[in-house]
């Protein structure tokens, strides 16, 4: 069996980032061709795109760009080829669309006003990538590099320099990421956390809370559905390597014969220092295709599955309802964790029933009558509630998956 998705099917089987309907932020691309380490896989400089706040705020939202991962040489190859591998066809401007970047206070209340960065993604290796062309020109192949890494590293050095993102006590850096860029966030939040001493250094990754899945799908149903990512902690030793990932310096610590956990929030979480607000679905669309062959039969009309459990097939459920377990058991640590970090927060937590992977909007869906971008504001400024105030999650009853009536539909 062939293991790893073509590069232009992994980007189709990636959904369209949920969009606050207006108030969209028009940024600037910033090519980051000074930085002769902070390169795309083709070599093309790393990009960020920056939309300035019009009322002079210090705080800062900058979010990392999702898109899957390559994870052998064909499909990085393949890659290279695509707005996800090189930044030569990048437009001087973009639309910053998420919900947490609109520049609408009824969308946005906590955030609307602030500096907004996107991190483009065109490294293929979930931002984590520490490759000097300099020095491997020949370590991949086809002059092929993975920098995902050193681009982070670089626009923070760029927003620094150019942009007045500052170390200051009265400056918060939301730092925040979707899919892949939520992978990315989780990979690198201590690294900005310390970089940045005396600002409140916050994550809020979107769909990057992955952990190590051993129980892959094995129905009768198309088995697998599709080639897909293993990506159980055995299978990530040969990603670290191939990347040449960031491992954070206080999980590598925590597990010195294992860095490779250290690349997902399972491994990750217990060692961060900074505050967090993780925003995940109990159920994943994207994921337990692409990672776990489960056969995504909610794709095309009439859509079974798709946050409906009375046209599903009973062995896709179950395959859901067994993934939803481990998804709760591995954020248990995180709803559990009663210490405070910097700023006196506790961590906090967005994770609706439903079956979506990042449409999270300013519409839907909705836990205790608030979105995820009105949940962390919330947490950002109440940091003394008490933590159960900022875990919104829902209970399904009974053996069932999908419960959430605000879930997304088709």
């Amino acid at each position: 069996m062939t293991f790893f998705l073509t590069a232009y099917l992994l980007a189709a089987l990636l959904p369209h980032a949920a969009k606050a309907k207006s108030h969209a932020p028009t940024g600037d691309l910033v090519l980051l061709d000074e930085y002769k380490t902070a390169t795309c896989l083709d070599g093309s400089p790393g990009a960020y795109y920056i939309a300035e706040s019009t009322s002079g705020s210090s705080n800062w939202v900058i979010s990392l760009e999702g898109g899957g991962e390559c994870v052998d040489l064909d499909s990085c190859s393949d890659r290279a080829n695509t707005k996800y591998g090189s930044s030569n066809s990048y437009a001087s401007t973009l639309q910053l669309e998420h919900t947490i970047q609109s520049t609408a206070a009824t969308a946005n209340p906590g955030f609307y006003d602030w500096n907004m960065v996107y991190v483009k993604y065109c490294s293929g290796d979930l931002h984590m990538g520490q490759q000097d062309p300099a020095k491997d020109e020949s370590t991949v192949g086809g002059g092929m590099y993975f920098s995902g890494h050193n681009i982070l590293a670089a626009t923070i050095d760029s927003l620094t320099k150019n942009y007045n993102l500052t170390d200051s006590h009265s400056s918060t850096i939301l730092w925040s990421g979707e899919s892949a860029g939520g992978m990315g966030c989780f990979n690198s939040l201590d690294f900005v956390y310390d970089t940045f001493e005396s600002a409140l250094v916050v994550g809020v990754p979107v769909g990057g809370f992955y952990f190590s899945n051993e129980w892959v799908y094995g129905g009768t149903d198309e088995n697998p559905a599709i080639d897909y990512i293993p990506w159980a902690f055995k299978d990530l030793k040969d990603y670290l390597n191939l990347w040449e990932a960031y491992v954070p310096s206080r999980c590598a610590v925590a597990r010195p014969d294992a860095p490779h956990e250290c690349l997902i929030a399972e491994g990750l979480y217990d060692s961060l220092a900074a505050p967090v607000f993780v925003v995940e679905a109990q159920t994943d669309e994207v994921v337990m295709p692409l990672h776990d062959g489960l056969p995504s039969v909610w794709a095309e009309a009439p859509y079974p599955c798709y946050n409906e459990v009375e046209t599903c097939p009973q062995e896709i459920l179950d395959y859901m309802l067994l993934w939803q377990r481990n998804m709760t058991s591995f954020l248990s640590p995180l709803v559990s964790n009663d210490v405070p970090k910097k700023g006196n927060l506790l961590d906090g937590l967005f994770n609706p029933a439903c079956l979506i992977h990042t449409s999270f909007s300013n519409t839907q869906p909705l836990i205790d009558s608030m979105h995820y971008a009105e949940a962390a504001a919330k947490w950002l400024e109440n940091p003394g509630d008490a933590k159960d105030k900022h875990l919104h999650f829902d209970e399904c009853e009974g053996d069932t998956v999908m419960c959430n009536p605000t879930c997304e539909t088709k």
